[in-house]
This record gives structure tokens, sequence and C-alpha cells, in this order.
């Protein structure tokens, strides 16, 4: 996915990559993104078409928000990206590309998709040159109005010419290009609807684009093959445009993502893409969320269907948003790739892959206990058919009042049953390490699943927590609300303790990793760490109140990633349900209501706070405490109460 180069590759460097490709390798990728280093071939075009440094500095994004940039609609926030982080990528990508090649893999790098900055409205004033996004606030115009280059207009044609003349300059090709466009599809140069009076249920509009975005790669390679993601297509494209889209491009030229469709599949509302090719993709996770979920019996369904259908199915595709979570869902899927046919009877692979895991020497019973606890996870966690997207956010990291607010204290249901949870995998699971030290002994995969598997315990405990404080709210109980929101506070500090004795759920790797891209330089470094943690908690900017926008005043995207990280659970989500609770109790004694954007607007306050102590305090970078020691602590005190 694009977007992955943001949520999880932003700060690698090529020890990581390497690390990447080799798990790609194993894992059977042929066709990988390459989305690296691309700033430095937009900056010489750009460049020499006449955009002045300055300007490209209110162009490109910060390192973390990159690829809302590269391709849909946001402009300048996180930035300016330093000269040394562009140079930086581009060398990188440069190591990238061999080592994917030398795997026999056919990298697929990005083509001209038609966002430009702002400024070719005034240096080409003749040009259709559209501003797309929010642009209702001067915050907004500055940074999420971004500028698109009609792809009809010769002005597109010039600057495709010149981005691919650079990029194979600097990359070498191997003919495979993605281009996306922006996903609002509210104006030109992708626009959505189309004619319902088409002739032939051909949208003529969509033929003319889609020829000039394909040609906009092949007069510069004419051997080019397309990628691109159908995602947008999700929100309402009409027959007639997506079936003039495909047929636009000579077949086998122009191959779809089909980019969730193990939820939503588009190839079921397009005639199976009109007979193009198309990569049946697993989407399943949303930047980087780490809550464990999976709909496992979707992805063995799912490949050998359209197989059996007769469709032009390419392959299957990985197109997560963000990696490093539930590494189970992504080997399945992985392995269906290699099969003809549906897996029978998932329990017994769930078993098997508990051997897989933590290998087949332990004594009898703990690998019975192993085996039972995996069996577990593949009948809940993992069996989310028909439950929907989204998931594996939770209450814990919710905000009173927020967007997902009135969906996860609805109920305390989720599509497993929590109780059983307790029973059939986090007791097992925590007990087989006590049974053989060897289980503990043989690697860092049980102690990182039982970490796992005891923050998820206690994750959905959080929607009985919360469900009770919304109850207690609403009726006007002060002492109830700060019991409750207390509780939701101690809660994220157990969580905290347990995860934080393994590799992987810390926030201090997170922004080290990124403070190393600084490059000893204490403006950069600064930068970067700012663009770390912005990406984890608030993402973008709040809105001022009015202006049309939503009068709760929090961005959109606040908590998008939702992190279950060792240092943010305990210094960010907890002591924000701590204010509620103040904030609740003192307006329910007081006799007046707690609105909406009183509660935003002392959370905005709030997180200045914290964002101006973070950028100063160090996170820690290695585990600490004894992570089964710390579960069975947490067992004893929340399983009584699940």
């Amino acid at each position: 996915n694009v977007v992955t180069f943001s949520y999880s590759f932003v700060w690698y460097t090529l020890a990581d990559w390497v690390r990447e490709i080799d798990w790609m390798a194993l894992h059977g990728v042929t066709l990988p993104l390459a989305y690296t280093g691309q700033e430095r071939v937009y900056q010489k075009v750009y460049r020499a078409m006449g955009v002045t440094d300055a300007e490209l500095a209110g162009y490109f994004a910060g390192p973390a928000f990159l690829a809302w940039n590269r391709g849909q609609n946001l402009q300048g926030w996180g930035g300016p990206l330093p000269q040394e982080w562009i140079d930086g990528q581009w060398a990188l990508q440069r190591e990238i590309l061999p080592r994917m090649r030398a795997f026999g893999m056919t990298p697929v790098l990005p083509a001209f998709q038609g966002n430009v900055p702002k400024e070719f409205a005034r240096l080409f004033p003749a040009a259709n040159v559209s501003r797309v996004g929010v642009c209702k606030t001067a915050r907004r115009l500055r940074y999420s109005c971004a500028a698109w280059l009609d792809a009809l207009d010769p002005l597109f044609n010039a600057t495709a010419d010149r981005f691919m003349a650079a990029l194979i300059e600097d990359f070498g090709t191997d003919h495979y290009y993605a281009a996306d466009g922006t996903f609002s599809h509210a104006a030109a140069p992708w626009k959505a609807g189309g004619d319902a009076a088409a002739a032939a249920g051909v949208d003529a509009d969509a033929v003319a684009h889609s020829r000039a975005a394909f040609a906009g790669m092949t007069r510069t390679d004419p051997a080019a093959t397309w990628i691109f993601q159908t995602w947008s297509w999700v929100y309402g494209a009409t027959p007639s445009y997506t079936k003039g889209w495909i047929t636009a491009v000579p077949t086998g030229r122009l191959i779809l993502l089909d980019l969730m469709a193990e939820s939503t599949p588009i190839w079921k509302v397009t005639e199976g893409y009109y007979g193009a090719p198309f990569i049946w993709c697993m989407l399943h996770n949303f930047g980087g969320n780490d809550g464990m979920w999976g709909d496992i019996p979707a992805l063995s369904f799912g490949p050998p269907n359209v197989t059996r259908a007769g469709l032009n199915v390419a392959g299957t595709g990985l197109t997560m948003e963000g990696t490093n979570q539930n590494a189970v869902v992504y080997d399945f899927m992985s392995e269906m790739a290699y099969r003809g046919e549906s897996v029978t009877d998932l329990p017994a692979w769930g078993a098997r892959y508990a051997h897989r895991r933590y290998g087949v020497h332990h004594a009898p019973a703990a690998q019975a206990l192993l085996e039972k606890a995996w069996v577990g996870l593949v009948h809940s966690v993992y069996n989310a058919t028909g439950y929907g997207m989204m998931v594996s956010k939770d209450s814990l990291t919710a905000i009173p009042f927020g967007s997902t607010w009135d969906v996860l204290v609805g109920s305390a249901a989720h599509w497993y049953n929590e109780t059983a949870f307790v029973a059939d995998v986090w007791k097992p699971l925590l007990d087989a390490g006590g049974v053989d030290a060897s289980v503990e002994a043989a690697g860092w995969t049980y102690r990182h699943d039982l970490a796992d598997v005891t923050r998820q315990a206690l994750a959905k405990y959080s929607a009985v927590l919360a469900k009770e404080l919304n109850a207690s709210f609403t009726r006007g109980d002060a002492a109830a609300v700060q019991r409750y929101a207390n509780a939701l506070a101690e809660l994220c500090e157990d969580a905290d303790a347990v995860v934080r004795t393994v590799p992987g759920f810390l926030l201090g790797p997170w922004v080290a990793h990124a403070e190393r891209w600084g490059g000893g330089d204490a403006n950069r470094t600064r930068l970067m760490r700012w663009n770390a943690l912005r990406q984890v908690t608030f993402w973008e900017y709040p809105d001022a109140a009015g202006a049309g926008l939503p009068a709760h005043n929090l961005p959109g995207l606040t908590d998008y990633a939702a992190k279950h990280w060792g240092g943010l659970l305990a210094t960010y989500y907890a002591p924000r349900w701590r204010l509620f609770g103040a904030s609740a109790a003192a307006a329910i004694a007081a006799g007046t209501a707690l609105t909406p954007e009183a509660f935003h607007t002392a959370v905005i306050d709030w997180f200045a706070a914290w964002e101006a102590k973070a950028m100063a305090t160090p996170f820690p970078t290695a585990p600490d405490g004894d992570t089964r020691r710390v579960a069975a602590a947490l067992y004893t005190k929340y399983s009584p109460l699940i």
C-alpha cells in the first residue's frame, strides 16, 4: 500500500530494508511497491519548470506524511522536508532496487499522477489546475487543499514526460508503474460519478482520462504496465465510469488492485473488472493499528473462489496500511497464493501454526496448551467474518465524543466472546510457559504473543468500562464517571506495563529511529521527532471552530493509528481518561453540561502540553520487565472481571 511507506517504512535504513526484502522473498512477493526517494525526482522536475526551492518547501510534506503528499490532498504538513532527507532517501532507493531485483522481484515505481505545487496555477495560468480537498480555512488552504493538474491538459503530458525520464534515469525500470490519483474524486483529474447516459455504457470522460494517464507512462516507456488501486471506487463510481476507465487501456497493460477484496470486493460490481487482470488483495489493517484481529475464513475462501469463477486473477496481494502486527494473518494470506483450494480445517491449521511459531520440542502438556491457544485464536480474534473493518480499534484509545465513540460504547460485545478468549487463549498461553520453561526460553515469539494476548484481553475489557462510563455520564453520576474514567486510565497503565516487556510494542524505537534521520543536526532531529510523535497521536492539526467544519474541533485523523505501545498508553491515553473524568465530574457537580466542544477544546490544550513534554522526554528503547510475571499478575487481577 502506498501509505505503508509512511505508517511503517518511513524511518527505515538499508539494514531495515534488507530485512523487509528478505521477508518478502520468503513469503513469495514478486511485485513489490518501490516508492522510496521519489521526492528528489519531483524536485528536479519542478525546479526545471520554474518552482523555487522556497515554494517546494511549502509543497513537500514532512517525512511521516509524505504518502498523502504524493498522491492525495496534503501539502507542506510536517515540513519543511530537509534536503538531507531528500538525498538520503534517493540514495536508499538506489540500494533497495538492486536487492529486490536480485531476488527476481519486479519493483513497481511511481508514475506521474497529476499532483503539483499550487504555484503551477501562477506559472502556467492557462493550465487546468484544480484545488482538491478541504479549503475552508487558512490552515486547510495551506496544508490540505492540494493542486492537481488535469490529465487532459497539455501541461500534464509535458510534466509526465519530464518525470518519467528523470525517474528512469535515476532508478532504471522494470516497466511497472503505480498511479492512483487523489481518492477524493471530487474534481479533475480523477472525476467520479460518470455519465449514466454514456453511449454503450462507457463514460467518455473516464476513457479520455485513463488513456491520458497511461500515455503519460508509455510515451517514455512503451513497455509500461500500469498498476491501479481501485480503493476509491468503493465510494460510488458508476459502472459506466469504471468500465470506461478499465477498457481504455489495452488488456494486460492495466492491472487492478482489488485493495480490500476480503471485505469489499470491487470485482463483484465491475463484472470481474470487465476481463482485465486484477490482484485479489487483503487490506486488513488501517494506520498500523496493532489490535489482534483478522478474517482468516474470508482469506481461505476468497482467492480459490475467484479462481474457480474463471476471472482474470493475476495473483494475491498484501495491501495493509501498516505492518508489524498480526503476523499470522500475513503468513496465512501468503500461503494462500500457493493453495488451489480453501483450508477446510482451520482449527487444525491453527494448531500446526503453534508448531511453526514456537517449535515442537516442548513437553507434551505445554505443546497441547500452545495448540489450544492457537485454536482459540483462530476461533476468536481471527474469525471476524461479517464484522467489518476497523475492528482492531477499541475503547482503550478512544476519545469521548470523538468520531468512533458512539460505535465503541454502543455495545460491550464484539465479534468474539471475551470470556471464552480468557479461558481458551489467555490462560493456556500463560500456563504453557509455567509447564515447561523451554517454551519461554525458545525465542521471542512466545513472550511477544503472551504480551499481545494479555494486551488484547485488557483492550477489549475497556469496552465494558467505556459503556459504564458513558451511561454514568448520561445519568449525571459524577462519582461513577470519575470511577470509570480512572479505571480506564489504570487499564491503560496496566496494558503499558505488559507490552513494554517485549520489542515491537514500544514508542521509544519509533522515535529513536526517526531521530537517526536527523543526522546529528538539532533542528532536523527535532523535526523528525515531531513527525514521529504526531503521526501516532494527533496526526494533523486542529481546526478553528466555524467555517463549516465540525464543531468539536478535533483533527479528523486523531489517534488514527491507535497504537498500544509502551510509553504511549501510560503517558498519552491514561492521563486523557483522567482529564475526561475530572472535567465531566466537575461539570456535573456544577450543574452544567460538558459539551463535546468544551471537552475537545480541553483535549487540544492538554495535547499541546503533552507534546511539549514528549518532545523533550526520552522514551525507553529497550524492553523492561518479565513478560510472564506481569501477564500472570494481570490475569489474576482482570480475568474475574471479564
